[in-house]
């Protein structure tokens, strides 16, 4: 089938003794619980950081502008520093933020994290079924991966180096 042609694995692995039902339902369950528990921490890690990035430049800019208005009243050495110190942290916090695109990924994890829900509603709700039904958990099974992979797929995508002419 195409996801094995796609990720080429091994014939070690497709020649195997295939475990039974509920064993791989198990399995299969443990799987889910822990890309969905990846999927979630990591969106909330992605949006905490966009945010702090943000935040950080908004006040850099805010503090810089008070600085240079500090100027008119008071000469001093701190302030000159803090005038040129100040939008270069900012600039540098939008700079990391822009390109990172940390809210990206974050809504790519939240996406991803949305599907595999979807998925584990229908696996409890079909859980009798699919102990007795080889077929229908095989399918499952590579749902399971159609969704994992594409996710895997997408981040090695959005994370390669792009080629920029400079």
């Amino acid at each position: 089938d195409n996801v094995i042609d796609k990720y080429q694995i091994p014939e070690s692995i497709l020649a195997a003794t295939m475990p039974c039902a509920e064993t791989m339902l198990r399995r299969l369950q443990v799987l889910l619980a822990g890309q969905q528990a990846y999927n979630a921490q990591k969106a909330r890690e992605y949006h905490f950081i966009q945010h702090r990035l943000h935040a950080i430049a908004k006040w850099s800019f805010i503090l810089t502008l008070v600085c240079c208005l500090a100027h008119f009243f008071v000469h001093s050495a701190a302030l000159s520093a803090l005038s040129a110190i100040l939008p270069a942290l900012g600039s540098c916090c939008h700079g990391i933020a822009s390109t990172a695109e940390y809210e990206k990924l974050a809504q790519q994890c939240h996406q991803t994290k949305r599907l595999l829900d979807k998925f584990a509603q229908s696996l409890v709700a079909n859980e009798q079924r699919l102990l007795v039904d080889d077929a229908a958990l095989r399918h499952d099974v590579k749902t399971f991966l159609d969704i994992v992979l594409d996710d895997r797929d997408k981040w090695f995508i959005f994370t390669s180096s792009s080629k920029l002419p400079l």
